[in-house]
């Protein structure tokens, strides 16, 4: 085990099942994603004795509740956004989702849906983290999907779906976090382009996705951001096969 940093104690906070993505939130608590679709708050070192919400999710493989970002006014408005794998019409697909949190509680009924049926073909593969950008705009990583959703390609290093531009798969996506329509200034305008929001789970072949902020990626599982800057600098963490991961710089 590697020494504790200087400066830092290491100290058992709380027992989350699965969990699977941890963020500060700006009033001082963290909250705690667990896989099967709870969300749990620390406060004072302390995770509070019920979840916050409790949301029901499709659980196989990598999928479950993967991703959690606090809005820039959260302090005043309340709004979290979470993503996570949920039963659509009988088909396990990903959504990204605003809900708002008031005293220690989120109500399932405050849900507003920015982004839905978001393939999950072969359940893993999901992507899943979100965040909010010094420029305003929502950040969310979405996976290859596993197995190429359009169903030409195969699986693994096989998969073509991170280089197929009509999908949103395999993508860091740059959204309006009040609508989840594509950011002003995406890579992607013009003739040729099309929101894709309305047109998944599989938009034509012939459209590019106009919510595109970077293609190329197979698992980008987590992003960070720097807080050191005014500007939107911001890293990407993504899963590889066998020998090696990789972090790259996120850039348009």
């Amino acid at each position: 085990t590697s020494a504790v940093p200087f400066g830092f104690t290491d100290v058992a906070a709380a027992s989350v099942p699965q969990p699977t993505a941890v963020h500060a939130l700006p009033d001082g608590t963290v909250a705690v994603l667990g896989k099967a679709g709870t969300l749990w708050l620390l406060r004072n070192g302390q995770r509070l004795a019920t979840p916050s919400l409790s949301l029901n999710v499709c659980t196989s493989s990598e999928q479950g509740l993967l991703g959690v970002a606090p809005d820039p006014g959260f302090l005043t408005n309340g709004f979290i956004y979470l993503y996570r794998t949920l039963q659509v019409s009988g088909t396990c697909v990903n959504r990204v989702s605003r809900f708002t949190l008031a005293a220690d509680v989120v109500d399932p009924a405050s849900e507003v849906v920015l982004l839905d049926r978001l393939p999950s073909t072969g359940g893993n593969h999901n992507g899943g983290d979100l965040e909010v950008g010094n420029d305003g705009f929502l950040y969310v990583s979405v996976g290859d999907s596993g197995t190429d959703p359009r169903g030409n390609s195969g699986s693994a290093g096989s998969n073509d779906a991170a280089r197929d531009m009509s999908l949103l798969n395999g993508k860091i996506l740059r959204l309006d976090r009040t609508t989840g329509a594509p950011a002003p200034g995406n890579p992607y305008t013009g003739a040729g382009t099309t929101p894709c929001k309305a047109l998944l789970p599989l938009p034509p072949t012939n459209v590019v996705c106009q919510e595109i902020y970077a293609s190329g990626l197979r698992n980008p599982w987590r992003i960070a951001f720097d807080p050191n800057t005014t500007a939107t600098r911001f890293f990407i963490n993504d899963v590889g096969q066998g020998k090696r991961e990789e972090v790259d710089l996120g850039a348009a």
